[in-house]
């Protein structure tokens, strides 16, 4: 079983690439999270979502995805079915175990989702171990195309600030994201405390955003199990983690999946005409000066002379950039 009170789980693991999807490059900015009204996703959509218990697997990233891509799903369906947490992490695992966020969100936009009944994620004893979430055995041709049926949404970044994981939770179902722990013997209870001395980073599926009496919260339902910690200000034995965690880097790769309908912004050269005159000339962004060239070259034009010089250095997967 998994011991809250002494966690050697690797689990999340994450590497940051300038290459992810950012949720501010492809959708306009948000409204403002109303913490008073707040968002429950087992309320907007009617379901009650069952505890995960990961036990003493280190397999954290597949089932705080699976938690996520189940409700992503629940949305179009309007029926929740359990997301298979082996079928996510059996496929990304790394030595050791653990697995990287952008990893597993990946493989549920290009490879796709089983669900719990087809693959599962314990063992017929009901118990569950790193060495059977590692196993892949379960992979056959008609389940990699029914994996297709559930395949679709696109992987983004968000902030790692509050505000902007309540509005992603309340436009979105929920998000992934993974924390900096220690065992300070505070996770088996309702609200988990940031670490002094982190030794350990574990990811969450997040669905829920509010203030209760106490302060604003985000809340998960974690995937250690159920704790029956039931009390009025956690009536549904989620987690709930405050302000204190979203500073000094305690959160971190926060992600969660959008509709494929939702493109990235195109950063293809573009002919741009100066307004009121005939002068025109090309739009064409790039990540390096050998880029540039190269691009300037495939469409026949010449640079201009370099004026104060760019800090390539300082250039960004958004286009912006210091000069």
């Amino acid at each position: 079983m998994f011991d809250v009170n002494n966690i050697q789980d690797p689990g999340a693991r994450h590497t940051e690439d300038a290459r992810d999807y950012k949720h501010s490059d492809l959708v306009a900015a948000p409204a403002p999270f109303n913490w008073t009204q707040g968002f429950d996703c087992e309320k907007a959509f009617n379901i009650k979502i069952p505890f995960k218990n990961q036990m003493s697997s280190s397999s954290c990233v597949g089932q705080g995805t699976a938690y996520l891509a189940a409700v992503i799903n629940t949305k179009i369906t309007g029926k929740y079915d359990e997301v298979s947490a082996k079928a996510i992490y059996s496929q990304i695992f790394q030595p050791g175990g653990g697995a990287e966020l952008r990893d597993a969100g990946l493989l549920v936009t290009k490879w796709g989702e089983v669900l719990e009944n087809i693959v599962n994620s314990h063992k017929p004893d009901g118990t569950t171990d790193e060495q059977w979430m590692e196993d892949r055995s379960w992979i056959t041709p008609a389940i990699v195309q029914m994996a297709k049926n559930l395949q679709a949404k696109t992987l983004v970044s968000i902030n790692p600030d509050m505000e902007s994981i309540a509005q992603a939770i309340r436009d979105y179902g929920g998000v992934i994201l993974a924390v900096k722990g220690e065992n300070n013997g505070t996770w088996s209870s309702n609200e988990p405390q940031p670490p002094v001395n982190f030794t350990w980073e574990h990811c969450l599926f997040m669905g829920k955003a509010g203030k209760d009496p106490k302060s604003e919260f985000i809340a998960s339902p974690n995937s250690w199990g159920a704790r029956n910690e039931i009390d009025p200000l956690h009536p549904d034995d989620w987690q709930k983690f405050r302000a204190n965690w979203f500073t000094n880097g305690n959160v971190f790769a926060v992600f969660t999946l959008i509709d494929n309908n939702i493109k990235p912004m195109d950063y293809s050269p573009k002919l741009l005409q100066i307004v009121g005159t005939k002068i025109c000339g090309y739009f064409t962004p790039a990540q390096t000066e050998m880029e540039l060239k190269d691009q300037a070259n495939q469409l026949g034009i010449a640079l201009p002379e370099k004026i104060g010089g760019l800090d390539w250095s300082q250039i960004k997967i958004d286009g912006k950039a210091q000069l």
